[in-house]
């Protein structure tokens, strides 16, 4: 939910573009997306997030490499910006990272899989999050945003 619109993913057809749907005026939209890689025809898999309050994708380029986009400013194709890319090995390809929040330091606390890191993109480091020596588990983690709409999970 991002400037008073919900958002999806198109399906394979329209794989270029999110949907949007303004829940004032009940009007359909489409946004395009990046070209998450200038080097390939084809789309890459890209998973959609709300993030620092923007449209957000994470797009994988392979099982080590995630790029992380943002749509600065909305509507605007054109203000897709790369701003941080995650060295991660995933534990497997169906493993999905979660952005959830970014620090002043520029720190990102993750959810992968059902564990909280705190990642540092300038130097990919990960440290697992952890309390009293004890690893968080956190099989629903997610920002919470004031709104009438309910997150479905």
């Amino acid at each position: 939910f991002v400037n008073g619109k919900l958002h999806w993913s198109l399906d394979r057809e329209d794989c270029g573009y999110i949907g949007s749907l303004d829940l004032a005026t009940g009007m359909y939209g489409q946004i395009k997306k990046p070209k998450c890689d200038e080097d390939s025809e084809s789309e890459l898999e890209s998973t959609l997030y709300v993030f620092q309050g923007c449209l957000c994708l994470l797009c994988d380029e392979n099982d080590d490499h995630t790029d992380v986009w943002i749509m600065k400013e909305y509507g605007v194709t054109e203000s897709w910006t790369k701003v941080f890319t995650i060295l991660i090995n995933k534990p497997s390809r169906s493993s999905v990272f979660t952005p959830l929040c970014r620090s002043e330091k520029g720190e990102v606390l993750l959810l992968l899989g059902s564990k909280l890191v705190l990642y540092n993109p300038e130097n990919a480091t990960c440290v697992d999050i952890s309390f009293r020596d004890q690893e968080i588990r956190a099989y629903y983690a997610f920002v919470y945003t004031e709104s009438l709409v309910s997150p479905c999970y």
